[in-house]
């Protein structure tokens, strides 16, 4: 089968899958491509007013709920548990170790991949092991289809290395395997549906992280290399993803680095880009001074993208950074509260941010709370709303 089929067969399946970021409420604030006007002042009450956090009791839609893995999720030693933002209502999902997690589109189910693969409820019913029939092939960064009636995941057979590239079986039946893509793996699919971010043409590895290239798949099954010539992206499976959709699907945000300079890449000096959704026009928004991480989110209301940096200014030390989608404002903001905070993930309604050891930050940088004591993943978690 050729690729341009593949692919077409895997825009049926999989392009609508969820990538956990709330439905779009807003355009960018300023469009990525335009003059950038006069700064505007950073304060507190530059986006929605943030809502205090819930009583014990009195969860609201807004706040929703935090899924986070505690443990060493690189080593496969991570355990899934839900929390409410006040730090309440802590429950254990399941008992297995794992090393990588994904929710359902309702927020109903999660995939948990460790030593063994599996599909839970989200309340810790309905345990059911996905063993697949054909034993050679490894996975790795599932994700869900729109329905939830589908897995998509990276295959990878070290004995057959064509093998490898993206896969789906459908939830309740490992057996229906289907081999949608060679070569890619699942990065982030867009809101819309209609196109789908994925990594490949892997060019170094070291230890866990791969140096690849950003591709944005069509419907069509068209493929477009995003990230400009001379620069890579990193994939460091357990900090997050390094490419991003805006929440209305026109827009991606993604770091990527010099490949001239070896040091860009293992100090993580990467710069953030903005394109718009075919990958056709492409925008440097921050430089490599900002030093951007491989973890790129962008807000809920779209006024914002997120990232985590390591500045020479901050002595290497990973921060909290954010940024207008025009590339205006670029501030660290958690070098004061919380010094060595990573991988930021946003509150469903945008006023909050949560970093690594699951500290919650106001757009500020105020540390507003913290949900758990015990050591959690860099990127185990999430911040969903209610269904």
């Amino acid at each position: 089968m050729s690729w341009r089929s593949t692919a077409s067969a895997f825009m049926v399946i999989a392009l609508t899958a969820c990538n956990g970021s709330p439905a779009a409420t807003e355009r960018p604030s300023v469009a990525p491509g335009t003059t950038p006007g006069p700064s505007r002042a950073h304060s507190a009450t530059s986006g929605p007013t943030p809502s205090p956090l819930p009583a014990v009791g009195d969860l609201t839609s807004a706040n929703g709920v935090v899924v986070f893995a505690t443990g060493n999720t690189f080593d496969g030693q991570g355990q899934l548990f839900t929390i409410w933002p006040d730090g309440s209502h802590r429950h254990l999902v399941a008992p297995d170790r794992i090393a990588h997690f994904a929710l359902s589109p309702d927020a109903q189910r999660v995939v948990i991949e460790g030593a063994v693969t599996a599909v839970v409820g989200l309340d810790g019913s309905s345990y059911r092991a996905l063993e697949l029939t054909d034993i050679a092939l490894g996975t790795e960064f599932f994700l869900w289809s729109s329905g939830g009636d589908r897995l998509i995941f990276r295959g990878t057979d070290e004995a057959d290395p064509t093998r490898t590239g993206l896969y789906s079986i459908r939830a309740g039946d490992p057996n229906d395997l289907v081999n949608l893509a060679p070569g890619l793996g699942p990065l982030a699919v867009a809101p819309t549906g209609e196109s789908i971010l994925a990594f490949g043409d892997v060019v170094a590895r070291e230890g866990h992280r791969d140096v690849a290239n950003l591709f944005i798949v069509t419907g069509s099954g068209a493929f477009r290399r995003v990230n400009p010539e001379g620069t890579a992206i990193l994939i460091e499976p357990g900090f997050g993803s390094a490419a991003s959709w805006s929440p209305d699907g026109r827009y991606i945000a993604f770091a990527a680095f010099d490949t001239a300079d070896d040091r860009d890449w293992e100090q993580s000096r990467s710069a953030l880009y903005v394109a718009d959704a075919a990958g056709t026009s492409v925008q440097r928004i921050t430089g490599p001074e900002v030093g951007a991480g491989p973890t790129v989110r962008w807000s809920p209301r779209s006024e914002w993208v997120a990232t985590t940096g390591t500045t020479g200014a901050s002595g290497g030390i990973e921060e909290i950074w954010l940024v207008h989608p025009d590339g205006t404002e670029p501030h660290v903001i958690t070098a004061l509260a919380a010094p060595g905070t990573c991988c930021p993930e946003w509150s469903p309604d945008g006023t909050r941010l949560l970093g690594a050891r699951l500290t919650v930050f106001d757009l500020d940088g105020m540390e507003i709370g913290r949900l758990a004591s015990d050591p959690v993943s860099a990127d185990g978690y999430v911040w969903v709303a209610p269904s």
